[in-house]
């Protein structure tokens, strides 16, 4: 043969990701020290690789690359890949639509932020009810919180938290008991 395709499915299947992150560099450098022309004739050797590995992918320029959703191409606003940061690399190119974290702790954080959320934006005696319930849970909370390994995310819910347990509790009982002073003032 005078062309070869070389198919590798699944290259990097079960490498520890600083190998993924090598492997194009040594398989490159394994092949230039083949001297595949002059030894077996070939003309040319067309290599596919077929990745979910976002390593390999950052050694793979734009235009050398076909990306697949459900059978579909979908190059259409990728973005580059060559040298790209892996986090990006598996937004865009391996379609991660439900983030770059665990689901479960996804759900757990985003539970607390809803919390949170809900007792900032309720009112009164309502706000003061799930200000009270989250001061009840703050051991469960700030167990939860302090697992996070995001320095940032961790900390912006830490600040969240605590404005949220001391300063809205206190603002929101004194919004209760100033409606309850204008409710009697009504009366009179």
């Amino acid at each position: 043969y005078k062309h070869v395709n070389l198919i590798l499915d699944e290259i990097e299947l079960y490498y520890h990701p600083d190998m993924q992150r090598c492997l194009i560099n040594n398989l490159l450098d394994s092949l230039s020290k083949f001297n595949y022309k002059k030894d077996l004739g070939i003309q040319s050797l067309n290599i596919c690789l077929i990745t979910h590995s976002p390593f390999v992918l950052s050694d793979i320029p734009k235009c050398n690359t076909l990306r697949l959703e459900n059978g579909q191409v979908k190059n259409k606003g990728a973005s580059q890949t060559f040298g790209a940061n892996i986090h990006d690399l598996l937004k865009d190119s391996f379609f991660m639509k439900g983030g770059l974290i665990g689901e479960f702790a996804k759900n757990k954080i985003s539970g607390i932020v809803k919390e949170l959320s809900e007792a900032l934006e309720a009112k009164d005696k309502k706000r003061i009810k799930l200000v009270t319930n989250l001061r009840d849970k703050k051991e469960t909370i700030e167990s939860v919180i302090n697992l996070i390994g995001d320095d940032i995310v961790r900390n912006k819910l830490f600040q969240m938290y605590y404005s949220v347990i001391e300063e809205n509790l206190i603002e929101a009982q004194k919004a209760y008991y100033m409606k309850k002073i204008e409710d009697l003032d009504k009366k009179k």
